[in-house]
């Protein structure tokens, strides 16, 4: 879904409001990534 909203931006040029919710949940499932890496000691850089 992200992906339509920046194509629909660029398209239009015109900023597009992303969804509070979708910026939860896009917020949600990276801190859930990063969880899971450091939970297994896994090494990363620049995230």
């Amino acid at each position: 879904h992200i992906i339509k909203f920046h194509r629909a931006a660029k398209a239009n040029k015109k900023p597009v409001m992303v969804p509070k919710g979708m910026v939860k949940s896009l917020l949600y499932q990276i801190l859930n990534g990063i969880h899971y890496l450091h939970s297994n000691w896994v090494l990363h850089r620049d995230l």
